[in-house]
């Protein structure tokens, strides 16, 4: 039973690893955090790019928020029409 559980969070902790999610969104932008080690760049601009059309505008990357040590980068989008 042990083993299954270590078998699982391991699984999980791989899975994981290569997330990038929306962690901010309002009409004007997008924040979307990610790991810089296993992230797919088109799928993220996509995210903010679904996130500013439900505002009927475009996502505009702006910046990167570098990491403090502690969290994971951020992508900033900026939406405009």
């Amino acid at each position: 039973m042990t083993y299954k559980k270590i078998a699982a969070a391991a699984l999980l902790t791989v899975a994981l690893a290569g997330c990038q999610s929306v962690v901010a969104s309002n009409p004007s932008s997008v924040l979307v955090q990610y790991d810089p080690g296993m992230y797919d760049p088109a799928k993220m601009a996509a995210m903010a790019q679904e996130e500013c059309q439900k505002h009927g505008k475009n996502a505009v990357y702006t910046s990167t928020i570098p990491t403090n040590g502690f969290s994971l980068p951020t992508a900033s989008f900026r939406c405009e029409k």
